[in-house]
């Protein structure tokens, strides 16, 4: 038996006036076609849709924006979602994690008692002073400034190993332990193995013996020539 839908306005007269009657209905009550998965109520279909929607944003990852925080308690601690995202409004530390102004905070992981700052992930979107580099460089080269912005660096090639080796040879001597390692001050004086200077001011014309040398100045000893020597 076929049925026939009719779409008739009901009307009420009061008095010599008509009024057209709008009948109050609810969600179940209005009946929605579906030739695939048979017919169903308005209801249905907004529940059904709602969760159409929801496991498309899950299956692309979307994040929902809940708002800006300034305070770590600021982020909901339970009964949060995956992709809920927040934005910090006062730098500091959020969810265990040290965050500037502008950076996103975003929970990838659903809420499951015990709550845990795992399940959120920082995004940095504040990189005032941030320096790049080049896309590769030679592992132990040592960096310098490309520029003079202070933000780019390049491989300086000069390997950490040559520059310690260069930097041991400038300080080697071959009279370190017999000259250098003997040289000290005291009281605005130098001193050579622990003796004043001043007192191996010898003429050497004149001196008749090596005895007439002070014994700090023999056997290998500084021995300073006067410029009338």
């Amino acid at each position: 038996m076929s049925v026939t839908e009719l779409d008739t306005p009901l009307y009420q007269r009061v008095g010599e006036n008509l009024y057209q009657l709008n009948i109050q209905t609810t969600a179940k009550q209005v009946r929605m076609k579906n030739a695939e998965q048979g017919d169903s109520d308005v209801q249905q279909e907004i529940e059904a849709l709602r969760d159409a929607v929801k496991n498309v944003l899950s299956a692309n990852d979307a994040m929902l924006f809940k708002g800006v925080v300034n305070q770590d308690s600021d982020i909901a601690a339970a009964d949060y979602g995956a992709g809920w995202t927040y934005k910090v409004g006062t730098a500091g530390t959020y969810k265990g994690q040290k965050c500037e102004v502008g950076d996103l905070i975003v929970c990838v992981k659903e809420y499951a008692d015990p709550a845990a700052d795992s399940d959120w992930t920082v995004i940095q979107t504040n990189i005032d002073g941030a320096v790049t580099g080049p896309e590769r460089a030679v592992s132990e080269n040592l960096a310098s400034f490309d520029g003079a912005t202070g933000r780019i660096i390049k491989d300086s090639a000069l390997k950490t190993a040559d520059v310690a080796d260069a930097v041991t040879k400038k300080h080697s001597h071959t009279n370190k332990a017999d000259v250098l390692d003997k040289l000290s001050a005291q009281n605005g004086a130098l001193l050579f193995d622990g003796q004043p200077l001043g007192d191996g001011l010898v003429d050497v014309a004149s001196a008749s013996s090596i005895d007439s040398i002070p014994s700090n100045l023999r056997d290998g000893g500084l021995l300073i020539v006067s410029a009338g020597a």
